[in-house]
């Protein structure tokens, strides 16, 4: 049973560089779907018949075969929309404004490839995988799908058995040359894309995960109020998130660490900035 309590891999499922026929293929599907203008059953078809009309060899039966054919189609659909070029409508598909954005980018495949990976890295929990990655190699001086699937769960994530999620992540990033066969990792394209270097990463893990929800909570709010927040209002959304914390404590817990390792600016003493607790 999936633990929606528990972070997850986005679910690829037959949408990889190898099933669909990498990139230049991609923008012939994102055609499909823009031209079946959210009839499910016509861009279902459309799929099956330019990807999968020789799977399913094994079933002698003709509708039979053409329905494991169109199962397949389905998941290429679940698998796109998973990568974020589909809206979120199951019963309805279409693109959402990523996937326009990679179908705009038919005459520049690299860009789509990388952009695509940057999707992945910043929103399918790319940028966790690769640093999971890194610990394994470091530790144990290689690393493989089997060494990551069990790092990433003894680290809580949950895994599907026999998903294959790992790998078909790895397959994105892989054709946009973040990464390597063997999980070596370009660290330089990676900080490009991520906008993030594993220096960061590793600053990042350093902090609790108290310390962690509260800069996800004032992140959320940069996006729409590029304003000064005063320490009574962060709690106030931080109870809010159901973020737990002992009130009396929140220099010493969050503040204090936030500001030394640079992560926030906390003003205090001033007046009219944020009361006794100062602001951010």
């Amino acid at each position: 049973m999936t633990d929606l309590n528990r972070p997850q891999l986005p679910p690829l499922v037959e949408f990889t560089p190898g099933q669909v026929g990498g990139v230049d293929r991609v923008f012939d599907l994102l055609d499909e779907v823009e031209a079946g203008a959210g009839d499910r059953q016509v861009i279902v078809e459309k799929i099956r018949t330019g990807w999968f009309t020789d799977s399913a060899n094994s079933r002698t039966d003709p509708e039979e075969r053409k329905e494991q054919q169109r199962k397949r189609a389905g998941n290429v659909l679940s698998g796109m929309r998973a990568a974020g070029l589909l809206a979120d409508s199951t019963k309805s598909p279409a693109l959402s404004d990523f996937g326009k954005t990679i179908r705009s980018l038919r005459g520049s495949p690299k860009d789509a490839e990388r952009a695509l990976a940057r999707y992945l890295l910043l929103n399918g929990r790319g940028i966790e995988v690769l640093e999971v990655a890194r610990a394994v190699r470091r530790r144990d001086g290689t690393a493989s799908k089997a060494t990551i699937d069990k790092e990433l769960v003894s680290r809580g994530y949950f895994l599907p058995t026999n998903s294959g999620n790992v790998s078909k992540l790895h397959g994105w990033l892989a054709l946009a040359e973040v990464v390597d066969q063997e999980w070596n990792i370009d660290e330089e394209l990676f900080a490009e894309l991520a906008g993030v270097g594993a220096h960061e990463i590793a600053e990042w893990r350093k902090l609790t995960q108290l310390q962690r929800k509260t800069i996800e909570v004032l992140k959320i709010r940069a996006q729409g109020n590029q304003t000064i927040i005063s320490s009574h209002d962060l709690l106030e959304l931080l109870r809010q998130h159901g973020i737990s914390f002992a009130g009396g404590q929140v220099k010493r817990d969050i503040y204090l660490p936030l500001k030394e390792a640079g992560w926030i600016i906390h003003l205090v003493g001033e007046k009219g900035r944020g009361g006794k607790g100062g602001s951010l």
